[in-house]
């Protein structure tokens, strides 16, 4: 990439910047008239250059970035030791800061959990009227998308 300027100022010289695209971890670019450092990968603010004639303040910031994953889905069914489903279920879904999402199942049993954050820890809990279930609440980890989480209601 080829950066090239002119001051309006008569007395102010032209200069051409040559090769200023600067990798991960930054870099530096200079001349006997000035020097570039980049700032990439520095969290706080960018860098002034100076000389006698130029300053230039360069760089790319990133604050706090880290790899996000994407949101998955938690699903399963809820039925009887019949294996028909039990419409009208309470799930209560708890992350580690005790937020609560809630859904109810469907006429058939079914239930789903939209955009759940990967990579976390939850407590997915079951209640129904009249049903009894032997394990009512189970600790998850979401990493993927987690389909077929069934509770069996027991006799």
């Amino acid at each position: 990439m080829l950066l090239t300027a002119t001051d309006a100022v008569a007395q102010t010289p032209a200069y051409t910047l040559q090769r200023q695209i600067i990798a991960n971890g930054g870099g530096t670019m200079s001349s006997p008239e000035y020097t570039l450092d980049s700032t990439i990968g520095i969290t706080t603010a960018g860098d002034q250059q100076s000389s006698e004639n130029e300053n230039a303040h360069v760089g790319f910031w990133f604050k706090d970035l880290a790899p996000t994953a994407a949101n998955v889905a938690v699903s399963g069914r809820v039925v009887d030791a019949f294996g028909h489903g039990i419409p009208g279920a309470l799930l209560v879904l708890t992350d580690t800061a005790g937020r609560r999402r809630t859904v109810l199942t469907g006429a058939f049993g079914y239930y789903r959990f939209d955009d759940v954050e990967s990579g976390q820890a939850f407590v997915l809990s079951i209640s129904a009227k009249q049903r009894t279930f032997a394990q009512p609440s189970i600790m998850i980890q979401t990493g993927d998308e987690i389909r077929d989480l069934d509770f069996i209601a027991l006799p």
